[in-house]
């Protein structure tokens, strides 16, 4: 029943070196690859958004298309007759073989898919159908594509063509395993995905090697296929059902984007400028990033004070947009429920380097120069707040907070001129009335409502429901989430989201003290919608979080305003204020300086060895200035501003 492939050297005709069969062999697998690569490298969330019928059907098409000019290429380079096609023999065998081969490999191959699935190699699905912006139509032509043209021509190029052509070159027990591996390969599966697809590529093979005949292979390919796209139908249908119908990208960049609007006031194109020329961060700086430059080593100031000479310009750009009126970056939906913002990496070592400059120019001497860096490291983050994405707001608070932190270090190992003192607090008092501090989460109700738009089923009238599709699709969900989420309704919400996001300005605008001591209706109906709504309860407490984050740097940077304003009373009066109020009445303070975790100032009390500043931090209560991160220690603690601490 069985046949060989014939040997050229009994058809009079020269057989081609195994070299340049390989040769040829591999450049047009390459080929037929390389529509498939570039589909993997655009198959995001964001690309496949405008570009999904390019990702799903046209560079799949493209690469089918070269396939079958591969079929011609081989034909031609390596020789007609080991590449000779028989497409059918009429024989009872054979019509039984093909019925066999039908029915047998979608089994075997869900049988190693079941396996796969039990030893967790179940990859993530359907990414490049996670939008909201797919059709009936492209599933429709989808279908067409994989069960009419695709059978045909990838049997013609894989058992046709290249098992042959590897069998003259490596023989035919390794060319049935290697199409079968390059078969699953060019498929680009996690390891989840590529066993079934190495299954079917050797039960096909096996056939092409034993029986030669291509029919029963194009038939199997086709009935494969077809129920591939068969168990897949429902889920698109589902997923047709959502649609975006609301361009929320128009407002966010309306939203951030000042009118009238003066790209030279924008400061994004000196931070872009500043990044390209920022030199990398060396490995031997690692260790010191979070240390206070006073007690960094000779070597270790040596080699930061080389890193900063070698990123002058980038500094230099860096304080050039730090002084513009505002930034506007280019925000992005990027597919998921918590944006991520424009700031990364190069800002946080842009900002790291500005730190350990003013720590040097402290050291130095170099008063003028530490006080420009200061300013321009505190409006560096300032341009990160406001109506910004929640991540870029936590980032531009830190280096505000980093900014505060560092004055408060060089004012803890260096003394100052009163110039220099009342330059600073100058600064910090402008900088105190200009910022109130308080998240703005208008870009994140834009977001949300997006994210309603993109889960959601829309039936037109504004109701919907979550498919399971869409939750398979989300990495992380576990079964309680699952189970949440399908509850959902469209319409119910979005209400609740809308409701959620209204009562936020009046949150942010409360202190945690009033917040979580003095409870009130808005507090009450946030955890209500929260606990009522599974995407209300997944995003809400992050946001109510990164909002008392913001309240800390707010409170940093008064309690660097007091210490100024401690250290210039104690320069002109060579001695220390008996209280903060004093300070307000000599005016080095217009006024006291709030502790935003108690219902009074920050406390300032003598010591022994000087005074201390403190916060009464998280916990809520006094600890009597025991130093404590926020006063989140086992024991509670407080927030220590003066002495410096190591935490801070």
């Amino acid at each position: 029943m069985s046949e060989a492939f014939p040997d050229t050297e009994h058809t009079g005709q020269q057989r081609p070196s195994r070299g340049r069969t390989l040769a040829f062999l591999v450049l047009v697998v390459l080929l037929v690859a390389a529509p498939l690569i570039a589909r993997e490298i655009l198959n995001t969330v964001e690309a496949a958004k405008q570009n999904v019928y390019l990702i799903g059907l046209v560079l799949p098409v493209l690469s089918l298309s070269l396939a079958a000019a591969g079929v011609l290429i081989l034909r031609r380079v390596v020789g007609k007759e080991p590449l000779d096609i028989i497409w059918y023999r009429p024989r009872r065998a054979e019509i039984v073989g093909t019925l066999l081969l039908i029915l047998g490999t979608p089994i075997v191959v869900g049988l190693v898919s079941m396996l796969g699935s039990r030893l967790g190699l179940v990859s993530e699905r359907y990414r490049v159908f996670y939008s909201g912006r797919l059709d009936f139509v492209y599933f429709v032509a989808l279908t067409a594509f994989l069960v009419l043209p695709t059978p045909v021509i990838e049997e013609l190029f894989w058992r046709g063509s290249a098992q042959p052509a590897l069998a003259q070159a490596v023989g035919a027990v390794a060319a049935w395993v290697v199409q079968a591996a390059l078969f699953a390969a060019v498929h680009f599966r996690p390891l989840g995905g590529f066993l079934p697809l190495l299954a079917f590529g050797l039960l096909t093979g096996l056939w092409r090697w034993r029986r030669r005949t291509l029919v029963p292979l194009i038939l199997t390919h086709v009935v494969f296929n077809a129920l591939w796209c068969a168990w897949h139908w429902p889920d698109w249908l589902e997923m047709s059902r959502i649609r975006i119908t609301h361009d929320y990208s128009a407002e966010i960049a309306e939203l951030t984007t000042p009118s009238p609007y003066d790209p030279n006031d924008d400061a994004r194109y000196d931070y872009e400028r500043a990044r390209r020329t920022l030199q990398p961060l060396p490995d031997e700086l690692d260790p010191i990033i979070s240390q206070d430059p006073a007690r960094w080593t000779p070597q270790q100031t040596d080699a930061a004070r080389q890193w900063l000479a070698a990123n002058a310009q980038a500094l230099e750009h860096l304080a050039r947009g730090a002084g513009k009126p505002y930034y506007c970056p280019d925000y992005r939906f990027r597919g998921t429920l918590f944006p991520s913002g424009v700031f990364a990496a190069t800002e946080r070592n842009l900002a790291f380097a500005l730190k350990a400059r003013i720590g040097l120019h402290a050291g130095e001497g170099r008063e003028e120069e530490m006080v420009r860096d200061i300013a321009t490291l505190y409006r560096f983050g300032t341009h990160f707040v406001g109506r910004k994405v929640l991540m870029d707001q936590l980032a531009g608070t830190a280096i505000r907070g980093m900014a505060a932190v560092m004055t408060k270090r060089v004012l803890a190992h260096y003394s100052f001129s009163t110039q220099t003192l009342d330059t600073l607090r100058e600064q910090f008092q402008a900088f105190s009335d200009a910022d109130d501090h308080v998240a703005d989460l208008s870009l994140e109700r834009l977001y949300c409502l997006h994210e309603i738009q993109r889960i959601f089923t829309d039936d037109g009238q504004g109701r919907g429901y979550v498919p399971e599709t869409t939750l398979r699709a989300s990495p992380g969900m576990t079964p309680e989430h699952e189970e949440a989420f399908l509850k959902m309704e469209r319409s119910e919400t979005t209400q609740k989201v809308e409701a959620f996001f209204e009562q936020i300005p009046t949150v942010a605008r409360q202190s945690p003290w009033q917040l979580h001591k003095e409870p009130n209706d808005v507090s009450r109906t946030l955890q209500d919608l929260m606990r009522r709504n599974a995407l209300l309860d997944t995003m809400g407490p992050a946001y109510l979080q990164a909002m008392d984050i913001l309240w800390r740097s707010r409170t940093e940077v008064d309690a660097a305003l007091a210490l100024l304003a401690i250290l210039r009373y104690e320069t002109d009066h060579h001695q220390l204020p008996e209280s903060l109020e004093q300070l307000v009445s000599v005016g080095h303070l217009k006024r006291l300086p709030r502790d935003n975790y108690s219902p009074d100032p920050l406390v300032y009390r003598w010591t022994p060895d000087g005074f201390l500043l403190y916060s009464w931090g998280l916990d809520f209560d006094d600890d009597g200035g025991t130093p404590s991160k926020w006063g989140a220690g086992e024991q509670g603690g407080d927030q220590v501003f003066w002495p410096i601490q190591t935490a801070n």
